[in-house]
């Protein structure tokens, strides 16, 4: 839901980036009772990854009042590692078609799954 929820300025992320790059992080109010978003200030993080830009979520996100997206520079990004069931292989025919789906969900940047195919298209993953 992070992903499908992520600020516009982040539409050119991929699922992929996304998990490299991005850092889901407690606001501080400015305001004693104030849950606006305009009101949030983004917090300040100690630690040794750089801190490149703040975005905040959708308003639709369930969190999108206490939490921003913070992303971190590529020198500091993570390696995703992909974890559960094989990834299927490119090269086998029975298989090429669920390697091509799970690599559009991966590399291409989506919000909803009509995004990454077209109506009549079925996504086997």
């Amino acid at each position: 839901m992070d992903y499908q929820l992520r600020g516009y300025d982040l539409n050119d992320f991929s699922l992929w980036d996304f998990t490299a790059c991005a850092d889901k992080i407690v606001c501080h109010k400015s305001g004693s009772n104030s849950n606006n978003s305009e009101d949030i200030a983004a917090s300040s993080i100690s630690n040794n990854h750089t801190q490149l830009l703040t975005i905040l979520f959708l308003p639709d996100h369930p969190d999108s009042h206490t939490h921003h997206i913070s992303i971190r520079s590529l020198d500091s990004a993570y390696i995703p590692v992909p974890s559960g069931p094989s990834i299927p292989h490119r090269d086998l025919e029975q298989t090429m078609h669920r390697h091509a789906h799970l690599m559009l969900l991966f590399f291409k940047p989506w919000r909803s799954i009509t995004d990454l195919k077209r109506a009549e298209e079925k996504l086997d993953l």
